[in-house]
């Protein structure tokens, strides 16, 4: 017992060391979720299951046996007050009371810089560990979660709420391809004070639960309100999955996205959940970020240098090659590997924060060929829709083109007359194709990339004005734009071949190759080529009808090339 007593002596006397730690360093928070109990009909299901949650690897985990709180209302200090009578703080706290998981934890968080520091220490890492200030660093790190399910909804309710939307728009009825469970959520977080006095209380009484067993720390520690945050959250699997999870599987998974999600947002505002570390070396880019710290393969990564006491974005990466690091530091870990995704600077001992980015990306452009016209395309990254590490650089996208001035090649424009009429502005057309693909992403150079695609596209053309199309197909019944004045047996009887007569419809496949050059990490301006089995002239057209049999073709439209320019939005 001497050995403990010592330890927790070492431990406090290291206060001023730590008020002058590093303040880029990232330490590894301790989290105890709660929920509170709203008394919808799905609470049974979470109190039953909330203990299955998984928790992201960045965090420690303090679990509370008794995590359901009731509060009158969900203001600030009736959370607090519903906290401290069931003295949840103190039971959040009871983990690290445990020598050995403290111990076990603290060298785990050691990074690879402070285990060279130990080392030069006169008596090394495994004896002078326990007396450093990386255990109090863990231990004011320790946050309470408190999440408010405001609501959850079946898959079958989701889709049935959004039908009767639809019905009342006359829209189409959503496609029903997913089963499971949607929530809206919200987390009040709270850090444990341990300020002078509430420290000094846990490192006197320390071992009184290490002698004790039965002794139950009541102590009212102080606690700090850091923010309230929403999102929502979903647990969900497709229809079409052979291997379908049961429904209360699916709701294990919607409280550990719930759980996963809100620590996104709070670490998207909130600096202390931020994961941070320096660069280690500048070519190859490296760092101590990996797997221990939740990086993903690809996740984009600000660099920030100080520059008059201001830390100031210098850089985007990505990351080429996570790291496993869940291991105990020995001062030689495995490094992530990263590569610039635009220009600018990048050196050895700034600073490298991952970054939440969506796997979405939205461009808008022009055409340029093969005529004039407008162009959108939205891309999904592979991996975020399928978890799959080794298409990291796949996408997949949904593209939609607009031609406005196209016109008909073929002669019988210029040759063909009735009623004395020529029709040769009557060539004028519109087309729009939609088109489903893949690309897939090649980094060239920082803030240049080169991305080749492939789609599968379906286009339609028709004709800008079909009254004259109208007149050329029935000059002796159908002068000028009196189609509507026709009899209605007549009307009748032309009307779908007249209509069929109009437009044009073909499929064919496409290839190209993009260039992406960054203007902002998230901003770029696109050109991009592309080849295409593009063919019209064997397509439904006007030349199908008797009236034009010594014209063989039909919608005749050149152009099997591609050449657009665009703006592309990054997510």
């Amino acid at each position: 017992m001497k050995k403990v007593y010592c330890f927790i002596l070492m431990l406090s006397s290291f206060t001023n060391i730590f008020s002058q730690e590093n303040q880029t360093e990232y330490h590894r928070n301790t989290i105890s979720p709660v929920y509170i109990s709203n008394n919808t009909s799905y609470n049974s299901l979470i109190n039953q299951n909330f203990s299955k949650i998984l928790v992201p690897s960045k965090y420690f985990y303090n679990p509370i046996p008794d995590f359901e709180i009731a509060p009158k209302s969900l203001n600030t200090s009736e959370i607090i007050n519903q906290i401290s009578n069931k003295q949840i703080a103190a039971k959040s706290l009871h983990t690290w009371k445990s020598k050995d998981e403290f111990i076990s934890r603290a060298k785990y968080n050691l990074s690879d810089n402070e285990i060279d520091l130990l080392k030069n220490t006169q008596r090394g890492v495994e004896s002078k560990i326990a007396d450093e200030i990386w255990f109090k660093k863990l231990i004011k790190s320790t946050y309470i979660i408190v999440i408010d399910f405001n609501e959850i909804i079946t898959m079958e309710e989701f889709y049935n709420k959004d039908d009767a939307k639809n019905a009342l728009i006359g829209s189409t009825p959503m496609r029903r391809d997913k089963n499971g469970y949607q929530a809206t959520v919200t987390a009040y977080l709270y850090q444990i004070n341990l300020d002078d006095k509430n420290y000094s209380y846990f490192t006197d009484n320390w071992t009184k639960e290490l002698d004790n067993p039965n002794f139950v720390d009541s102590y009212n520690y102080d606690l700090n309100y850091i923010g309230k945050y929403s999102t929502k959250s979903e647990g969900t699997q497709l229809n079409s999955s052979s291997n379908q999870k049961s429904n209360d599987a699916l709701f294990v998974d919607l409280l550990s996205n719930s759980l996963e999600q809100l620590l996104i947002a709070i670490g998207d505002k909130y600096e202390p959940f931020t994961v941070k570390n320096s660069i280690y070396s500048k070519n190859p880019i490296t760092s101590n970020i990996g797997k221990k710290e939740s990086l993903k393969p690809n996740q984009l990564c600000f660099v920030y240098e100080n520059r008059n006491e201001k830390w100031e974005k210098t850089c985007v990466l990505r990351a080429k090659k996570v790291a496993d690091n869940r291991v105990y530091s020995d001062g030689n870990s495995t490094l992530s590997s990263f590569y610039k995704v635009n220009w600018g600077n990048c050196d050895e001992g700034m600073l490298i924060k991952p970054h939440t980015d969506k796997g979405v990306s939205i461009s808008i452009g022009y055409l340029q060929q093969p005529a004039s016209g407008l162009s959108a395309k939205i891309s999904y990254s592979v991996y975020k829709l399928l978890k799959t590490s080794d298409l990291v650089h796949l996408k997949l996208f949904i593209e939609g083109n607009y031609f406005n001035n196209m016109e008909d090649k073929s002669p019988v424009f210029n040759e063909y007359t009735a009623n004395g009429k020529t029709f040769v502005d009557a060539n004028k057309l519109n087309s729009y194709n939609l088109g489903i693909g893949f690309e897939y992403e090649i980094f060239i150079l920082p803030g240049i990339q080169l991305v080749p695609f492939f789609g599968y596209y379906i286009e339609t053309t028709s004709y800008s004005d079909k009254n004259k199309i109208d007149e050329m197909l029935n000059p002796e019944i159908l002068p000028a734009a009196d189609w509507y004045k026709m009899l209605p047996i007549v009307k009748v009887f032309f009307k779908d071949e007249v209509a069929d007569a109009k437009y044009g419809q073909i499929m064919y496949f496409q290839a190209g190759i993009k260039l992406p050059i960054n203007l902002t990490y998230n901003l770029k301006l696109v050109p991009s080529y592309s080849f295409s089995n593009r063919n019209f002239s064997n397509t439904k057209g006007i030349g199908s009808y008797s009236n034009f049999t010594q014209y063989p073709k039909n919608i005749v439209v050149s152009g099997n090339n591609f050449l657009n320019i665009s703006l592309q939005f990054e997510f």
